[in-house]
């Protein structure tokens, strides 16, 4: 009986099985750790049946039924091709385990339905997931990141690809001021009252208002001639629309034009004027595109309202 015992002992030691009931594993690399019993034996001892079935039943160290410490290396698997798993041996079917991924080079997961790994971790390139780059989804082969953001930018998606980086713009009666971890948005309404002149016999071409201050977004319109009756026009003009009320007295007595294009609508006589659209806003005001008709005369003046 004490032979039997002692043989089946040792046999327990080295091939990491307890024949007395548990099933034990050890690590095969390089730890050190001693094995010890509890409780424990010394030569010469005699092992009672008391002992043994205590000792089925105690934790020993490092191992009885699991392993507590491997080495700094452990190998699952044995070099050749093929997925390696390493699972948890749950009470139910709900099984969890880690996959290393032998053809995609990557840890998946597997929990809670058995069979279905999902990657969970890995990177493209050499060097690592760039630091402070945001990290996004690259498809089954890897996590991907973008560079570091810069003072208000944000990841913008387009539907298909990874996301871009970049700022938010300005919209109409807004500013955005990009800080480092901040983007303040506020609303507002900016307007500039000015005047200019224009000689309506000058050919046909361009005029450069400046002295705004911001880029507009829409101009209103009050001219004429001075000290000349029947010249005025009041239009405005966001640089695609524009309208405008010209009189018209001095081709049908007592009338307006209503139906003219033009912001600036100077009518002469039938079939001489002088007419103005803004073709551009600029950094600090507009430029308007003037078209002259026949041979008007006289100079303009214009006073303007320009809404940012």
């Amino acid at each position: 009986m004490r032979t039997h015992s002692l043989l089946r002992s040792l046999l327990s030691l080295l091939l990491g099985v307890n024949l007395c009931g548990s099933v034990a594993w050890a690590d095969t690399g390089t730890a050190t750790t001693t094995l010890t019993i509890d409780p424990s034996a010394t030569a010469g001892t005699t092992i009672t049946a008391a002992d043994e079935n205590d000792r089925s039943s105690d934790t020993s160290t490092y191992a009885n039924a699991h392993v507590h410490r491997l080495s700094n290396t452990t190998n699952v698997g044995d070099a050749a091709a093929g997925n390696k798993n390493i699972c948890a041996d749950a009470a139910d079917t709900t099984d969890a385990c880690i996959r290393w991924n032998d053809t995609a080079n990557l840890w998946t997961v597997d929990n809670p339905t058995p069979g279905t790994f999902n990657q969970i971790a890995t990177y493209t390139g050499v060097i690592g997931i760039t630091t402070g780059g945001l990290v996004f989804g690259g498809g089954t082969g890897a996590l991907e990141a973008l560079a570091v953001s810069t003072n208000g930018q944000l990841p913008i998606g387009d539907g298909t690809g990874a996301p871009t980086l970049a700022t938010i713009t300005e919209g109409a009666g807004t500013t955005i001021t990009n800080g480092a971890g901040s983007i303040t948005l506020a609303t507002f309404t900016q307007v500039f009252v000015g005047s200019f002149t224009r000689d309506t016999s000058t050919a046909t071409g361009t005029q450069s208002v400046t002295g705004v201050g911001f880029v507009p977004r829409a101009i209103f319109f009050f001219g004429g001639e001075n000290g000349v009756a029947s010249e005025m026009s009041i239009g405005f003009d966001d640089g695609t629309t524009r309208r405008s009320v010209a009189d018209n007295n001095a081709v049908t007595a007592s009338s307006y034009d209503t139906a003219s294009t033009n912001s600036i609508y100077d009518i002469q006589s039938s079939g001489v004027s002088y007419a103005g659209v803004i073709s551009t806003f600029d950094s600090d005001g507009f430029t308007i595109s003037w078209t002259r008709t026949s041979t008007p005369t006289g100079t303009l003046t214009i006073s303007y309202l320009a809404v940012r």
